[in-house]
Order: structure tokens, then C-alpha cells, then sequence
């Protein structure tokens, strides 16, 4: 589906018109209007521009339009130019009017590319307006984009918002039960049209195949279903393949890997161990109670390390690519982002960073500073602690892993592709993969961002030009029956140390998140 159709659809699904509500409106250069759309006193990051052409226009094609604005970089305070979305064109008497997806500030232009625009019968040829007048200012402008705030402190790491409930306390069910749960959750996958019955089949044999519960143990030597099911979780998602990774030997050791229950070495709560040139998946006890659709993206971390030689610009990438994983569980299920357990927690707040990162608009997620609705507003608003952008924060993790890159694989290649939408036959662990994933992730539609937001319980932080009480987000509250009902994880202490290392024993994540 094309991004303007998706765009249309999301006001339907918010119940609004899709540049209804009120309006604040700037004069321009004679002839143009500008308008920011307003719902419920809250600013959107959608504007609605009028052209005067003094001439009957037949017809407008919405592909051949372009509009750029400009923006502050978050970074270094220099003007960006930013080309904004034409999610629509129509005809008025005397001109064109334009929806686009973004804010239009001082020196913004308007062109029509060849055909563009049929005046009296014929194409009216290519032709820039420069727009002038009382529009918004860049610092304005950049503060449309971006941010999000929690509004349920329960659903994200104590460590950063204090006010929720203690984390629940996880799940303990014996084989049957997970094959039970595990069924469910893809099914639902088969339901967003993301995996078939057939390849639904085939995990659930996987799951059957004593040759393959023999490889996952825990600490009493029994099978370990929640990890050999957390392995199977991922044919819908972008991770899907990372079971041949493990249970197959598709990776770079040329060999399968055994996951065991065990403290690891580094105090990670996931490391990968590599004996003999037999690879191991150590599952920490920090672990224990997590149902498999937390451990998911967690195997999916692991199955990008094929080597042990990880650079931090690895371990950015690897956590973002599975945060991107969580979020396909979440909107798979959403009540998986109120399961209410630690790491759940923390996934979502990780989650929540990303949806705040990255210098594109709605509904595109990132790794670098976002250009944010309020200039006081950072990736995690209202949490213990400021957060800049995801990569920051990841990093913030990894004190002890080395700067620098590190030799990609075949699956990671494959998985970055299917992030991008794009062919990466040569990207590795690096700064310009990690600059390629923040230009180029369209892994979500605006719907999708919609039922994440409804999910998470988000909606945009205040705007410092708004007065009025902000209101919950239309699109975090609609369509309620979209998000799945399920009973939240009880809430008693988990019994956790918080000082513990975090995530990737592998690469160091160290660090507490809560």
C-alpha cells in the first residue's frame, strides 16, 4: 500500500477528517494560503496549502508535486531542507489545494513538475512558487515532528518511570502450554497476512521435533519450551529465517547452536558461548518467568552475532533491529506491550525511544535525533532521565564494548533489506548502515503507528505554542477493538537485581534500565 493511502486511511481510523478540525491560518505570497491542521487544541504534522493560479486548472497530479520545507538539525543547528509527503491533490477554481505531510516554515517553495499540472486543456510545464509571508518559523516547524509521552508509567522500565507498579512476575507453564500459546501467536500473525498456514505448520513441527527440544535445556536439565518456542516466535517478523540460524547452522560457525538456562559468563542475560566451534545460546536466570514473545527478539539479537568480534556500531544496530522485532509482536498482539514483566518493560521502553528517534516524520522510527514537537521534549519524555535519540541510549548500555565496526553476515544482510524495503548486498556493522536504517526504515504504516500508540498508551507531548490541556492522541484512542484484550501478568516483585547487566552478554550491555 502506497503511504498516501495509508495516510488517508489513518484518518478514518482516528476519526477525523483527514484535514478536518480547526485550523490556524498564515497569508503567504499573494495568492497562497497555508494551514496547519488543529484537532482537540493539539497541532498535527499536516498542512493544507491553497495555490491561486489565476487559471482554470483541469487537473493535478499528486506524484509530480513536490513541497520542501525546512527544518533546524537537532544536531548542529543548521537549516535542513526537508521534502514533505503530498498525500493529496485536488483541483479548486483557480488553483490547486494540497495536503502535505509535514510543516511549511519560512522559504519553503512549491514546484510542479512537468505534466504535472493540465491548465486550459494542455500541461502547464514545470514551474517553482516560493511561498513568503507569516509562516511558521524552523524552530516552529522542527518542533512538529516527534514526541510521544507515556501516559501509563506500568507499561514501561521503572528505572526511568518510577511511578509505575512493580514488574509481574512472568509465566511458568509446562510444554503444552506454550505449544498452546505459541500456536495462538502465530495464528494471529497469519491473521495480519505476515506468515501462512503452511510456515505456521512448520514451527509448530519444529516444536514437536525431539531432535530439536533435545538442543534447549534448562537448569534441571528438562526441555525448555518458553526458549525453543521464543526461537520459533519470528516467521512473521522481519527476524523471520534466525530459526535456520540457530536450529539449522545457517550462520557463520557452520554450525547449530545449543540454548541452555545458565548464568552467563559476562552477567548478560543473553551471551552466545563458543566451545570447540560449537556455539551456545546462554539463557541467564534474569530471564526466568519471561514468556517466549519476550525472548523472541531477544533470539533474534543474537542470531545477528555471528562472530565474536562486536563493535559498538554492531550492538546500536542489533538492538535496533530488535526493538523493530518487539514492536511486530506488539502489533501481532498488543497485549504483549501490557505483559507487565521486566524485560517487556524495557522492550517498550526501548519501543518508545525509536518511535521518538529518526529525522523522518510520522510514521517512520529511527536511531538519531528526531526533529521534536517541543524544543524541551527529548526521546523519553517525562522519564527519570533525558534521553537524546535510540542510538545514544544504546550506547549509553554498552560502556564496555569497543568503538567501532564489525564484519556483517549473510542474515543480518537479509534482515536489514527487509527493513528498508531496499537490495543490501554489502552493508556490515557500521556508522553508515546505522545512517542508512535511520533514512531509509519503512518498516510501519501510519496505521501500524497508530495501534502501537494504542498499545503503549502514548500520545504527543504538549507543544509549547499550544495553551490548552493537550488531549489523548485520536489515533492512540480509536478503534479500540483493534487492540486484543488479555489479562495482565500479575504484579508482584520480580525477583531481580537491578544492577544486573541488561541484555547481550555477547556485546556488554551493561547499565540499568529497570
Amino acid at each position: 500500500m502506497r503511504r498516501r493511502e495509508v495516510l488517508r486511511g489513518v484518518g478514518v481510523l482516528a476519526g477525523v477528517v483527514g484535514v478536518g478540525g480547526a485550523v490556524s491560518t498564515a497569508d503567504a505570497q499573494r495568492g497562497t494560503t497555508v494551514r496547519q491542521v488543529v484537532d482537540d487544541g493539539v497541532r498535527r504534522p499536516r498542512s493544507v496549502l491553497t495555490v491561486d493560479l489565476s487559471e482554470r486548472v483541469d487537473a493535478v497530479d499528486a506524484d509530480r508535486v513536490r513541497v520542501r520545507t525546512y527544518i533546524v538539525e537537532p544536531q548542529s543547528g543548521r537549516r535542513r531542507r526537508r521534502l514533505l509527503d503530498v498525500l493529496e491533490a485536488t483541483v479548486t477554481p483557480t488553483g490547486v489545494r494540497l495536503v502535505v505531510d509535514g510543516p511549511v516554515s519560512q522559504g519553503a517553495v512549491v514546484s510542479f513538475g512537468g505534466a504535472g499540472l493540465v491548465v486550459d486543456g494542455r500541461p502547464r510545464g514545470s514551474f517553482t512558487r516560493a511561498l513568503d509571508g507569516p509562516l511558521l518559523s524552523l524552530e516552529r516547524a522542527t518542533q512538529w515532528f516527534k514526541a510521544y509521552e507515556p501516559t501509563n508509567p506500568d507499561y514501561f522500565a521503572p528505572a526511568m518511570y518510577p511511578d509505575g507498579a512493580p514488574p509481574g512476575d512472568g509465566v511458568d507453564d509446562d510444554s503444552d502450554g506454550v505449544r498452546e500459546r505459541l500456536a495462538a501467536h502465530l495464528d494471529r500473525f497469519v491473521g495480519r497476512d505476515r506468515l501462512t498456514p503452511g510456515e505456521r505448520d512448520r514451527a509448530l513441527a519444529r516444536f514437536d521435533d525431539p531432535d530439536v527440544r533435545n538442543r534447549f535445556v534448562d537448569r534441571e536439565g528438562a526441555f525448555d519450551a518458553e526458549a525453543l518456542a521464543g526461537v520459533l516466535a519470528n516467521p512473521g517478523t522481519v527476524a523471520r529465517g534466525v530459526d535456520s540460524v540457530i536450529l539449522d547452522g545457517e550462520n557463520e560457525f557452520g554450525r547449530p547452536y545449543a540454548v541452555q538456562r545458565r548464568p552467563t559468563l559476562s552477567g548478560g542475560c543473553m551471551e552466545v558461548l563458543v566451545e570447540d566451534g560449537d556455539p551456545t545460546i546462554l539463557v541467564d536466570p534474569v530471564l526466568d518467568g519471561e514468556p517466549f514473545v519476550v525472548l523472541a527478539p531477544l533470539f533474534a539479537h543474537e542470531g545477528f552475532h555471528q562472530d565474536l568480534s562486536v563493535g559498538l556500531d554492531e550492538e546500536v544496530i542489533a538492538t535496533y533491529l530488535e526493538t523493530l522485532v518487539w514492536a511486530e509482536h506488539v502489533l501481532a498482539d498488543p497485549a504483549t506491550a501490557r505483559l507487565g514483566t521486566r524485560k517487556a518493560r524495557q522492550a517498550n521502553t526501548r519501543l518508545l525511544v525509536a518511535m521518538n528517534s529518526g529525522g523522518r516524520s510520522f510514521p517512520d522510527v529511527g536511531l538519531s535525533a528526531a526533529p521534536h514537537r517541543q524544543s524541551g521534549t527529548n526521546a523519553a519524555p517525562n522519564a527519570s532521565v533525558s534521553v537524546a535519540d535510540f542510538a545514544s541510549f544504546v550506547e549509553s548500555k554498552y560502556g564496555r564494548t569497543p568503538q567501532g565496526s564489525s564484519a556483517g553476515s549473510a542474515y543480518a544482510r537479509q534482515v536489514l533489506g527487509r527493513v528498508t524495503g531496499t537490495t543490501v548486498s554489502t552493508l556490515g556493522f557500521d556508522a553508515e548502515t546505522r545512517r542508512y536504517l535511520d533514512e531509509r526504515t519503512r518498516l510501519f504504516s501510519a496505521t501500524d503507528v497508530g495501534i502501537l500508540l494504542a498499545a503503549l498508551e502514548l500520545r504527543p507531548a504538549p507543544s509549547a505554542a499550544v495553551d490548552t490541556a493537550v488531549t489523548p492522541d485520536p489515533v492512540a484512542v480509536a478503534d479500540a477493538d483493534a487492540v486484543a484484550s488479555g489479562d495482565r501478568v500479575g504484579t508482584g516483585d520480580a525477583n531481580v537485581e537491578w544492577s544486573r547487566v541488561d541484555a547481550c552478554g555477547t556485546c556488554l550491555r551493561s547499565g540499568v534500565e529497570g
